[in-house]
């Protein structure tokens, strides 16, 4: 036997078994960076609730928080919104800077932006959009919060009438599916002339029919700012 072959077998099968423990290591690293996904560890509804803060800001004593489904750095905040109005005198939060607080039990709609964080009051209720079975009824549905889900870049929540709302969205868009129970009518309301930063907003929606598709175009104009 030529011994030059054969130790030259033996290196190619030492680099071969090397480099198949090299490539092991490899998956093996990937797949434990896989399981260890931070955003796991995100929790949206904290500073939802009224602290005890002994200096709130003036809006209110929580940390002004909407569990918003979004991105860092996105344009779409979409997030449920407890209150479009002053919420309750015997709220912890009757600022209302946010428009989501935690001890106020119903949803009045979802809207598209909010500015989360920011202990001012007019940064809530940017284009909102509600799903229900009667428009021309109250649009605040209750809700329970062990039915109510908030991760990093996404929301649901099932409503007890019981319509479920998801919502998602990406640095530009926003994605929401609404489902709605097998009886009954079933209503998704766009108001176009609601925005917590403007006093007065006039806006319209325009259906436009192409390839037996439906789209909805969205018309906003505001009259005047505060």
């Amino acid at each position: 036997m030529d011994s030059g072959a054969t130790q030259s077998n033996a290196n190619a099968n030492s680099n071969g078994s090397v480099a198949n423990a090299t490539n092991d290591n490899a998956q093996t690293s990937a797949a434990n960076n896989a399981s260890l996904r931070l955003t796991q560890y995100v929790n949206p509804l904290i500073g939802t609730l009224a602290s005890d803060s002994p200096n709130p800001v003036h809006a209110g004593q929580a940390d002004s928080v909407v569990p918003a489904a979004g991105l860092p750095n996105g344009m779409v905040q979409w997030a449920p919104d407890t209150n479009t109005t002053p919420a309750p005198s015997n709220s912890a939060e009757p600022g209302s800077p946010a428009g989501y607080y935690y001890d106020i039990g119903s949803i009045q709609s979802v809207s598209l932006a909010h500015m989360s964080g920011a202990g001012c009051s007019g940064n809530d209720g940017e284009f909102p959009v509600m799903p229900t079975h009667d428009a021309a009824g109250p649009l605040a549905q209750a809700f329970s919060y062990a039915n109510e889900m908030a991760a990093a870049g996404a929301y649901s929540v099932l409503l007890d009438n019981p319509i479920k709302v998801e919502l998602t969205a990406t640095l530009r868009t926003g994605f929401g599916r609404f489902t709605y129970p097998a009886q009954g009518s079933s209503t998704l309301v766009l108001d176009t002339t609601y925005t917590n930063t403007q006093t007065g907003v006039t806006g319209s929606v325009t259906l436009s029919f192409d390839t037996g598709r439906s789209m909805a175009a969205v018309r906003r104009r505001r009259t005047r700012s505060r």
